[in-house]
């Protein structure tokens, strides 16, 4: 997961945020 948001979270995935 990247560091700053927790991209692993349901949150961040719907962010499309890379892991």
């Amino acid at each position: 997961c990247s560091s700053g948001l927790d991209c692993c979270s349901s949150y961040c995935r719907d962010k499309k945020c890379t892991e």
